[in-house]
């Protein structure tokens, strides 16, 4: 699970969530386990649960499959200026009560930043018909959206990528 992940205002997204337990749990690990994302401290309170309403006013599915050890999360509409740190616990039949200690800190932005434009040249003035590779990327990430770039070169001009969500 990353660190630190930044949001949009207003977007969903997706937190990629892979763990291990001890051994001692292994065997609890069974279909009715939770898994139950919690705010700010270990002993938060619930803000999304895999199998029960949480009164939140974040919402979002966990879409991995917990027996495959996966708490992969879609989050949707955070709202502006939220700002936490948020921890997955899992819960299931005794003895399966377990909170990890790394949370991810997730901070929400209003506006969408322009996408980081990199080339494999040093230099971006090349010669016509010279094989130019640019890798262009932005901070959505959420799998039902997905960017629109649109680049549109005119000779003399200073060429700025511009990024336009489809939704």
């Amino acid at each position: 699970m990353p660190k630190k992940i930044d949001v949009i205002s207003g977007f969903c997204v997706r937190i990629p969530c892979q763990f291990e337990i001890p051994d001692s749990f292994k065997p609890s690990l069974k279909e009715s386990v939770e898994a139950i994302w919690k705010k700010t401290s270990i002993e938060g309170p619930n803000v999304l649960s895999s199998q029960s309403t949480v009164s939140s006013s974040l919402k979002g599915n966990v879409i991995g499959n917990i027996l495959d050890k996966n708490c992969t999360t879609v989050f949707h509409n955070f709202p502006a200026g939220f700002s936490e740190t948020l921890f997955i616990r899992l819960q299931g039949p005794e003895p399966l009560r377990y909170t990890f200690q790394q949370g991810v800190n997730i901070t929400v932005f209003k506006d969408v930043p322009l996408p980081t434009l990199s080339s494999n040249v040093q230099v971006m003035e090349v010669l016509e018909g010279t094989r130019l590779t640019l890798t262009c990327s932005t901070l959505i990430s959420c799998p039902s959206i997905h960017p629109l770039m649109k680049w549109n070169p005119q000779l003399g001009e200073q060429l700025t990528p511009a990024l336009q969500v489809k939704m």
